[in-house]
């Protein structure tokens, strides 16, 4: 299992300097967001995968789609 901090900070690659604070997600293409959000999800389906031997790898990945929105729309700034 990977340190979660470390994976997120490097497909984020959070910009502290900035104000408010942005990162490379935000300065990215649609595609490339969307590819960052889908691989943030896959992070935490493996994470879920590896903590819980009851859930199927098939039932996680039929939430996939829904757990990249769901980071795409929390990413999104106010």
């Amino acid at each position: 299992m990977s340190d979660s901090n470390t994976v997120f900070n490097d497909y984020l690659k959070l910009d502290y300097s900035t104000k408010p604070t942005t990162s490379y997600y935000h300065r990215a293409g649609k595609d490339t967001q969307r590819a960052i959000a889908v691989s943030c999800a896959l992070e935490l389906i493996q994470t879920k995968l590896s903590t819980n031997s009851s859930t199927s790898v098939k039932s996680s990945l039929e939430c996939l789609p829904v757990y990249a929105d769901l980071i795409q729309e929390a990413l999104k700034t106010k």
